[in-house]
């Protein structure tokens, strides 16, 4: 019988984009949370105690389907995607 191993979180490298327009389906991920390969250079703590921008999961402003990224803040906050090639 082996010993027991330590458990360990990681990520993998996120993929570049490759192809204009870009398009992606937040659906996929939770509620009041940030796609793992974007980041948040600014974030605005009001609210929310992960900070805006973040996702949200509502039909009145998502595109399409339910979700979309919610920028409320009395300031200047932005989102940057993976790295274009």
């Amino acid at each position: 019988m082996s010993s027991t191993s330590t458990h360990i979180n990681f990520n993998t490298l996120c993929e570049s984009i490759s192809s204009i327009p870009y398009t992606i389906d937040f659906d996929s991920y939770g509620t009041m949370t940030f796609p793992l390969c974007w980041s948040r250079p600014e974030i605005y703590y009001s609210y929310e105690p992960g900070g805006y921008p973040l996702l949200i999961h509502w039909n009145y402003y998502a595109h399409s389907s339910t979700s979309c990224i919610d920028f409320q803040s009395d300031r200047p906050i932005y989102a940057i995607t993976p790295q274009l090639m």
